[in-house]
């Protein structure tokens, strides 16, 4: 029993049926039309489960906090016009003393730590607004949401670690690319397994008449007879056109042949259509 992908044996629209659908694939499979996908062993489907949910409940963490934003920005708070990360150590106190009821603009700046502290006289011009009581409860239960998230999402960063330890070392070489940290290196290796074999071969540019042939397909390079029949393996090449163009033909420079009615002055000049009268 294999997994096909269902785009490779789609069916005619409004012709297809259980039946007609279940003939189609076991002549298809006869004939070795099938292309099994690629199952990952139960390790790695546990893998792929925890990092998904992982990025899942990371995406709705950030909506919530963007909720929560707007409900400040509702009250005319601009908390986060000053600081970087509203939920930071500066704007998560300050943001439980807004919801405890605390209105004095110059006690909520003096809550701010390390480097918000040159910014006291902004943040009391950010934090003067028109907070009231429906403001705090729902930032309340936006604040209580977001914590539940961000233990759920730790409690799953525990967890792929611990099932990240056969791939320590996959994961090691992973994080030396610029730009991938540990999340990126583990969803990688969820996705793939480590055995990046089972993905598909790249498919070559189509290549200039006379320049030499590349190397990137495995299937151009062990099957000379592709070079002849401009193939790499997957079908016919596209050719590009020609560049640049072709210079359109140009008009003959010779008078054409005339008759006798013709006039004198049609004679003497070189013929072009602009200098033809009717």
């Amino acid at each position: 029993m294999i997994l096909v992908n269902a785009a490779h044996a789609k069916g005619l629209p409004g012709r297809k049926t259980d039946v007609a659908d279940a003939a189609w694939l076991c002549q298809l499979g006869e004939c070795g039309l099938l292309k099994a996908s690629f199952v990952p062993p139960e390790p790695i489907r546990h893998l792929r489960d925890l990092t998904r949910y992982r990025s899942c409940l990371t995406a709705e963490r950030t909506r919530e906090v963007q909720r929560l934003e707007k409900e400040l920005e509702d009250a005319g708070i601009k908390l986060s016009s000053v600081a970087t990360d509203i939920m930071g150590v500066s704007g998560r106190a300050m943001l439980t003393a807004l919801i405890d009821g605390e209105r004095d603009v110059h006690t909520l700046a003096e809550m701010a730590k390390a480097r918000m502290r040159p910014k006291i006289p902004t943040l009391v011009e950010a934090v003067t607004g028109n907070f009231s009581e429906h403001h705090a409860f729902l930032c309340r239960l936006h604040l209580e949401r977001i914590d539940h998230l961000t233990a759920a999402i730790d409690e799953l960063s525990v967890r792929t670690e611990e099932e990240m330890l056969p791939f320590g070392r996959q994961l090691e070489l992973l994080q030396t690319i610029p730009g991938v940290g540990r999340g990126v290196a583990e969803a990688i290796l969820a996705e793939t397994g480590g055995d990046m074999a089972r993905l598909r071969p790249p498919v070559t540019w189509p290549r200039e008449p006379g320049s030499a042939p590349a190397t990137t397909s495995p299937q151009a390079d062990t099957n000379p007879a592709d070079a002849d029949t401009g193939t790499d393996g997957w079908g016919p090449r596209w050719a590009p056109p020609p560049w640049p163009p072709p210079a359109p033909a140009r008009p003959p420079t010779s008078a054409p042949a005339t008759t006798g009615s013709c006039p004198a002055w049609a004679r003497s000049r070189p013929w072009s259509p602009s200098n033809t009268r009717s």
